[in-house]
């Protein structure tokens, strides 16, 4: 994400109430910019739930300061009936989390106990597998 049209920043005055807010969608580890005001911005939105405007991908939610979740942690009834493990949808291979050896160990769990299987399929430009947006693919893995 870069500023393109820096002359429609307003100075902040710190009113108190007024958030200029800069946000990305990526991890700041993937993401391929410099922030051009340091000192303008007061909140970040992130991807990440402890931000202090977390917006996960694709949909933004606004949790009281402090909410906690209720009910079940695991609703068993999306569970229960499944037949895959997990779908990863990735574009990013290689990170610094090395989240990508984390897979490989589940997926490598998976061939080698089968009683303890726990198959990942991976979407993207990181696996084998395609999945177009609001086709038979969403609602293959909300079955599967």
């Amino acid at each position: 994400m870069r500023l393109r049209a820096s002359h429609m920043l307003t100075e902040n005055k710190g009113f108190g109430t007024k958030f200029e807010t800069w946000g990305t969608p990526e991890s700041p580890a993937n993401a391929d910019f410099e922030l051009p005001y340091p000192d303008f911005f007061n909140m970040s939105l992130g991807f990440r739930h402890d931000t202090p405007a977390a917006s996960p991908y694709g949909y933004t939610i606004k949790f009281a300061p402090k909410s906690r979740p209720q009910g079940e942690l695991i609703n068993m009834s999306l569970i229960n009936g499944k037949t895959k493990g997990a779908a990863w949808f990735v574009s990013h291979c290689a990170t610094n989390s090395k989240r990508e050896l984390y897979v490989k160990e589940l997926k490598a769990a998976s061939t080698v106990n089968v009683k303890e299987s726990f198959p990942v399929d991976i979407y993207g430009g990181c696996g084998h597998l395609k999945c177009a947006r609001g086709g038979a693919c969403e609602s293959m893995l909300d079955k599967e």
